[in-house]
């Protein structure tokens, strides 16, 4: 791609990027207008690794392939939630209030990982026999940038408890410098997505409040 095509790419992703924000914010958090069109959430900084995240994202595709579809949200630090910092520290209440907000369009097992543990819940309701099983397992050490692998393995013990056999899939290895435009472009392509998903949402609440 060439530079002047590379800027107008990025330009376009700043733009989207600003109205997604924008959008989230006035309805409380990210996730939600996230997951309306991606089954996963997590931090738009430096502190998840790239391939930790894409690696969690590729399980969570061949979960769905077996059966089990389920949507993440890794919640790392109070700021993930917008205006939604009461529920920092409370994964368990976190996933119901989220499951509410993405109910129009998603009433599948929505799981939350945060630093002190896990919160699962479907239509916006607790799931206790998946509850049960997050709270065998250990809570994430190490903060936010171990949030990935902690995921994986809830996603392994509950695709267990309905039968379903995963295996972990190996992270995925980028050679420095390769990818980035593709990189830009499936990240314009995602907040595109989005976008127009969010406004669908809004959309949809205003014709039922009416």
């Amino acid at each position: 791609m060439s530079a002047p095509g590379r800027s107008g790419v990025l330009c376009a992703a700043l733009v989207l990027g600003g109205l997604l924000a924008s959008t989230a914010a006035a309805n409380g958090d990210p996730a939600s207008h996230v997951l309306v069109a991606q089954q996963l959430f997590a931090p738009e900084d430096e502190s998840v690794p790239f391939r930790d995240a894409e690696q969690l994202l590729g399980f969570i595709r061949e979960a769905r392939r077996r059966g089990l579809s389920i949507r993440v949200a890794l919640v790392g630090k109070r700021d993930d939630l917008g205006l939604l910092p009461g529920l920092w520290r409370r994964p368990q209440r976190y996933a119901e209030v989220l499951g509410q907000e993405l109910l129009l369009v998603y009433q599948g097992p929505l799981l939350v990982v945060m630093p002190n543990g896990y919160g699962i819940a479907r239509r916006g309701r607790p799931v206790p026999p998946d509850a049960r099983i997050l709270a065998a397992i250990p809570v994430p050490a190490g903060g936010l940038p171990n949030l990935p692998r902690a995921a994986l393995e809830a996603i392994e013990k509950l695709a267990q408890a309905r039968g379903v056999h995963l295996t972990v899939p190996r992270a995925p290895v980028t050679a420095p410098g390769d990818g980035g435009n593709d990189s830009v472009r499936i990240a314009l392509v995602a907040l595109t997505v989005a976008l127009l998903a969010s406004a669908g949402v809004v959309a949809l609440r205003g014709r039922r409040a009416r």
